[in-house]
């Protein structure tokens, strides 16, 4: 342990960006960097761009700093783990770094970081993954992340999904089962586990059952109202989400995205939008490439206003505090919060829908009142057709596609010149949306 007083020191928000960027880069004095989402964990810069990890410790009265390792040996998330298995080791009288686990001897914490690790080599979001074991995991109490895995009690692990279930969240419920299951798995196949604490244990058991399929779609008189908000003036700040949700009804396309569109993939003079394979759903393998979706000339002038909105932003829906923002766009809350609020409030009379009803609204209408035959449905809405016959008909159907949504475009525009009696715009007072 080293005991060399550190002037230089400040704290910030660490990222890998900021980290990528600060690596190798000389400077005239060391530096040191707290972690705000970490206290406790900090960063040396020195002066030949060499990046280590340092956290500072009482020991017999006298404050010590520990070593942690270097980056990008070891990750911002990886060093944080090695934070919480310290501070679990100091909990038990020891001191001094502690030395490489064997997989026998594997803590929590070293379990989730390497199965989170494995997840990159085949699941398409595997931050998703990460982030809920860091909250339902890594957070608990009680040091319970420094403990051996081994020794952790099959009653221990279902309390994290109990837990889940008594707050209401069942489908989070499952998510939580089925990864915690997988992961035990591989704690097996590494030698951390002699058996899955799951094996033999059903989600239903712990009472993570299935939540109904939403079911909910906008009628006629529900799509006019909306449609004649949609087009209603509005504040400067509510414009992009609302022309986002007339994209998604005009498109039938997933929130997410619309969400993490970029500029370059959308052509306002082809009247075309490229979706990347990165930002579908579908597994990680599977062979879906990039989507093409025809826009209406009532989607591409909705672009044409996102465009004007996002000024200098790479992003389609750009994120209002994109300096605080680590991805640049705007987040799926805050979508869901565009319309939950026009339904507290009262600008919406009618019963409570989220941006995703849309996509089914969507499809449920060209089917049923424009006619569209089901398999130009399903390519519509991006989804993947049986095997056979994606492997047989491999034409994109671009212009037949087109020709569907500016029907669908047309059909909304005669529906939202036609008055009825449902559900109603409710105008109010000037400043109070």
């Amino acid at each position: 342990m080293a005991t060399k007083k550190i002037t230089h020191r400040r704290v910030r928000r660490l990222t890998e960006s900021w980290l990528r960027e600060n690596l190798g880069k000389r400077r005239a004095a060391r530096e040191e960097w707290g972690d705000s989402d970490r206290p406790g964990l900090r960063v040396r810069l020195g002066k030949s761009g060499v990046i280590t990890w340092v956290h500072y410790r009482q020991v017999a009265g006298k404050q010590m700093v520990l070593v942690l390792g270097r980056y990008p040996e070891i990750s911002l998330k990886a060093a944080r783990l090695r934070l919480d298995e310290e501070r679990g080791r100091a909990r038990q009288g020891l001191t001094g770094l502690a030395t490489r686990e064997s997989d026998g001897d594997m803590s929590v914490a070293g379990l989730v970081e390497k199965f989170t690790v494995s997840l990159h080599s085949h699941r398409r979001n595997p931050g998703d993954a990460g982030r809920r074991l860091d909250q339902y995991v890594l957070r608990r109490p009680h040091g319970f992340s420094s403990l051996k895995v081994a020794g952790v009690a099959r009653q221990a692990w279902r309390a994290i999904v109990e837990e889940i279930v008594a707050a209401g969240h069942l489908t989070q419920a499952q998510h939580v089962f089925r990864l915690l299951s997988q992961m035990f798995n591989f704690g097996v196949e590494l030698g951390a586990l002699q058996a899955s604490p799951f094996h033999g244990l059903r989600a239903r058991t712990l009472g993570a059952v299935p939540a109904p399929p939403r079911q909910r779609t906008l009628d006629v008189d529900e799509l006019r109202a909306v449609l004649e908000l949609l087009d209603a003036p509005c504040p400067a700040d509510a414009r992009p989400g609302r022309f986002a949700l007339k994209i998604l009804l005009l498109t039938g396309k997933r929130t997410g995205e619309l969400l993490k569109a970029r500029w370059p993939e959308v052509d306002l003079v082809a009247a075309t939008w490229r979706i990347p394979a990165g930002n579908r759903k579908g597994k990680m393998h599977a062979a879906i490439g990039d989507e093409v979706v025809p826009l209406a000339a009532a989607a591409v002038a909705a672009f044409k206003e996102l465009r004007e909105l996002a000024r200098e932003s790479e992003w389609v829906l750009a994120s209002p505090h994109r300096k605080a923002s680590s991805r640049g766009h705007m987040r799926e809350t805050a979508l869901n919060k565009t319309v939950y609020w026009l339904l507290k409030k009262g600008r919406l009379a009618m019963p409570r829908w989220t941006p995703h009803d849309l996509r089914r609204t969507s499809r449920s209408y060209w089917s049923e009142k424009l006619g569209v035959p089901w398999d130009l449905c399903e390519r519509l809405l991006g989804h993947a057709l049986p095997t056979v016959a994606r492997t047989y008909d491999t034409g994109s159907y671009l212009e037949q596609r087109r020709d569907a949504l500016e029907k669908w475009a047309a059909y909304l525009g005669r529906i939202a010149g036609i008055a009825g009696p449902g559900a109603k715009v409710v105008t109010l007072p000037a400043g109070s949306m």
